[in-house]
Order: structure tokens, then C-alpha cells, then sequence
């Protein structure tokens, strides 16, 4: 049986139950770990919601307002006021895939862009590896 910390055995005789120990660096490596998660996550969110308002809705958009629908297939009061929520709606299932290449490549431009901002890497900013200051 294990209460508060202490374990009994049979005989009812209470013996302390050994924790693990971690050092600091152990910790601090993993609160590291967990801020650039954090991050990685922000950065892919930002690129998923700027994929879907410069690219996905404007195409929807477009379809929306498409010459064909007239007459019978005009749009109603309705559609025509939550066309644009449909849109967004569409849009942000569409970027909330875990494959997609340009979200990939956003995401990743902006972690190392993030990085380079804080000190964390070598790499030149790409205006001075060009020679313009």
C-alpha cells in the first residue's frame, strides 16, 4: 500500500518509497525542450492561419461568387451573409493538414528567423550574405 510517500508492507511497517532524483540541467534541458515545442506550435499556427487568408479564402471567395450562380442557383440572404465564415471555416480545415509544403516551409522560416533574432545561430541574415547592409 502506498500512502503519502511511504509505502507499507504487510506487516504494516512504513518505509519511505525511493523518488528519482534529476539534476538541474536534466530540468533545464526540458523546459528547453518545452519552449521550443511552444514555439514550433506558434510558428505553425501563424503560417496555417496566414496560408488560409492569402491563398485558400480568396479562392473560395471566387468560386463563391461564381457567373453560374444565377437564377435558381443564386445565393440567398443567407448564404450571402456566412458565405465568408463558410470560407474560413473551409479554409482552416484545409491548412490543418499535417502535409503541407508550403505551411512547412513558412513554419520553418520563421523558427529560424526567430532563432537568428534571438542569437541562437550562426546563420547570416539573408540581406548581409547578399553584401547589403
Amino acid at each position: 500500500m502506498n500512502v503519502s510517500g511511504l509505502q507499507f508492507d504487510s506487516r504494516m511497517t512504513a518505509t519511505p518509497i525511493a523518488r528519482p532524483t534529476r539534476d538541474a540541467s536534466t530540468f533545464e534541458a526540458m523546459l528547453a525542450a518545452a519552449g521550443r515545442r511552444q514555439q514550433a506550435g506558434q510558428a505553425r499556427e501563424a503560417a496555417q492561419q496566414m496560408v488560409a487568408s492569402a491563398f485558400i479564402m480568396p479562392v473560395l471567395a471566387d468560386l463563391r461568387e461564381s457567373p453560374f450562380l444565377s437564377g435558381p442557383f443564386a445565393p440567398g440572404a443567407a448564404e450571402r451573409r456566412f458565405g465568408p465564415l463558410l470560407d474560413q471555416h473551409v479554409a482552416d480545415r484545409i491548412t490543418a493538414g499535417d502535409r503541407f509544403p508550403l505551411i512547412d516551409q513558412i513554419t520553418e522560416h520563421l523558427l529560424s528567423a526567430k532563432a537568428r533574432s534571438l542569437g541562437l545561430t550562426q546563420t547570416p541574415h539573408p540581406e548581409s550574405a547578399h553584401g547589403h547592409s
